[in-house]
């Protein structure tokens, strides 16, 4: 359970010396989800690039490779709550950040690809603990598709699908900027769901 998580997270970091913000632990906890050896090669990861001092939320956002993929779900949830402004500020705030438009657009795929076999396996009767098993998906990544999953149909979801396809052809055919295509997919995406 992810409180018993949290706590093996502390002891983890007490045990190599380190101190961990409550709010970091939890974090890495929601991030990585019940995996404790990916936990513990992150733990050793962040306290010796702290110097074995503390670590902070902060440091969970910017050096767990899972991190990336919650800000994802931030451009997806807006896009689904039809909030195209903050959809592309997010999107923006990525490649900011260091991210490509390229790499955004490939995890919005991913996104939604995991949302049709989550949609899939749910009408097939399959259950949430099965459900996780099979996407290979705990913790926060998993409530999340599961919550965005109730909100998009098949339908949308193939015609998401279908921009995003167009996407990549627009870009690799030289009509467009990755950053435009993706700002254009951004958009498209908020029309169908609008």
């Amino acid at each position: 359970r992810h409180a018993e998580l949290v706590l093996w997270i502390k002891e983890k970091a007490q045990i190599l010396g380190v101190d961990i913000q409550d709010s970091a632990s939890a974090s890495l906890a929601s991030y990585i989800g019940p995996d404790l050896r990916v936990i513990d090669s992150e733990i050793m990861k962040l306290s010796l690039y702290k110097n074995f001092t503390n670590i902070e939320q902060v440091d969970i956002e910017n050096f767990v490779s899972n991190s990336r993929q919650q800000n994802i779900f931030k451009v997806v949830d807006a896009c689904i709550n039809r909030k195209l402004e903050e959809a592309l500020r997010s999107s923006s705030d990525l490649v900011q950040a260091g991210e490509s438009p390229f790499g955004i657009s490939r995890l919005i795929e991913r996104q939604v690809r995991l949302l049709i076999r989550a949609k899939s396996l749910k009408e097939s009767g399959i259950r949430v603990p099965e459900i996780s098993k099979r996407l290979s998906l705990f913790g926060y990544p998993l409530q999340k598709t599961l919550e965005q999953e109730n909100l998009i149909s098949f339908r949308e979801l193939r015609v998401m699908h279908d921009h995003i396809l167009a996407s990549e052809l627009r870009v690799r055919t030289g009509h467009m900027d990755e950053m435009s295509s993706l700002q254009t997919l951004i958009a498209e995406i908020g029309t169908i769901l609008g």
